[in-house]
């Protein structure tokens, strides 16, 4: 399947574009999807404009995060021990919910949806998605 065509359907039925959300309409505990070409500078945006409570990150860039203080990132990836297998979808669901039941205001960003998909099927991970 087209990872474009999964992320529009995303877009059109489940989560909303955040370019097409005006900045006044976004709100806490809402889910949007990033897909633009400088997607981590819109991902920073959003990190300052719910910036209230800690924010979980699931990424397969932790670095780009380091310069966010509130932002506890965890790398989603085959290579080492240091991080998390994206096959290990328990785990990282796991983590998520330990995460937003110990903090409040709490942001999960999920910055490897597409990575996710590709080990793991659209099914699974909109099952996992989900349930987060």
């Amino acid at each position: 399947m087209d990872i474009y065509l999964v992320i529009r359907v995303l877009e059109n039925y489940y989560i909303p574009l955040i370019s097409s959300v005006a900045p006044k309409e976004r709100k806490s505990g809402a889910a949007y999807l990033v897909l633009s070409p400088d997607t981590v500078q819109k991902v920073h945006t959003l990190l300052q404009e719910f910036s209230e409570g800690p924010v979980l990150v699931f990424t397969r860039n932790p670095q780009l995060y380091n310069r966010h203080k509130n932002v506890k990132t965890v790398w989603v990836t085959t290579a080492g021990f240091e991080g998390v297998s994206p096959t290990a979808l328990h785990i990282l669901h796991d983590m998520a919910i330990r995460f937003v039941s110990e903090n409040n205001n709490t942001t999960v960003i999920v910055d490897c949806l597409e990575y996710l998909i590709i080990y793991n099927g659209f099914r699974s991970v909109s099952v996992f998605k989900f349930l987060v």
